[in-house]
């Protein structure tokens, strides 16, 4: 779990490189709590509904954790409540048809919760990532306005997708027939599949998708930005982005205006 600054000096909590052990040791942890929580508010009166403590740690579990430390609350937390406050105590048997049915309730509402809460973490989540990837946007249109530095154009262009998609970037050149990287983001290095796979983009003119026939090896997806210019992004074959083209034509768009613009 880190701590993150935004551009406005705001704190958030990063939970998504939270270790999974981390996760699911805190959903047991704040069920534990909830039982010390559920003790000291049935001392001190008589809690008709005292099974609906132990929903708080699916809630807070789905919302910071995710679908899997949340169900793992609510199974606990429906354990927990049955061996300390249903009779008989300190047992898993339970003697009273009312109380299985407590039981079973609060199972059942707690997995639906985590459920809930779970889809609206991921959709603040990426509502958060649609945010950072439009601010990655503007700082890229307003950085090609201003004089360029020790920077090129392709350079921060491939700055900006990189941080767009946490992906590594590179940007390859056709010149007197080869082909030829001028820029990167990352160590990774480029094969000769995908050199080939550049080269097929720029001769078409099309995007070209890593691991498709015929480069089945390659890293890269490719797309043009001049008949001998092309950028590629190396995304993970497992988590893929839906519709990278969104904003990959963005910042190709840009970049040509500024390249025919410096011409």
């Amino acid at each position: 779990m880190r701590i993150l600054r935004s551009d406005h000096g705001e704190d958030a909590i990063d939970t998504a490189g939270s270790p999974a052990a981390l996760a699911y040791l805190a959903a047991l942890a704040m069920t534990a709590f909830a039982v010390v929580i559920a003790f000291a508010l049935e001392s001190a009166a008589t809690m008709p509904n005292l099974s609906l403590v132990f929903v708080i740690p699916v809630l807070l579990s789905a919302i910071f954790f995710g679908l899997g430390p949340s169900l793992i609350a609510a199974v606990t937390g429906a354990l927990a409540y049955n061996f300390f406050f249903v009779e008989p105590r300190l047992s898993f048997r339970v003697d009273d048809a009312a109380n299985i049915w407590a039981i079973g309730l609060l199972l059942v509402v707690g997995v639906i919760a985590s459920g809930v809460a779970s889809t609206a973490g991921r959709q603040r989540s990426a509502l958060r990532k649609k945010e950072q990837q439009l601010r990655a946007l503007q700082r890229f249109a307003k950085a090609l306005q201003s004089p360029a530095g020790d920077r090129s154009h392709q350079q921060l262009a491939t700055d900006a997708l990189a941080e767009i998609f946490e992906a590594p970037v590179t940007v390859l050149a056709l010149k007197d027939g080869a082909i030829q990287e001028i820029c990167k983001n990352s160590a990774l290095a480029t094969s000769e599949q995908d050199l080939n796979s550049a080269r097929l983009c720029l001769e078409h003119g099309l995007p070209t998708r890593a691991g498709i026939y015929p480069h089945q090896s390659s890293q890269f997806s490719f797309w043009p930005v001049t008949p001998s210019l092309a950028i590629g992004l190396a995304f993970d074959a497992d988590d893929y982005p839906e519709q990278p083209s969104q904003y990959v034509e963005i910042i190709v768009r840009l970049l040509c205006l500024q390249m025919r613009q410096g011409v």
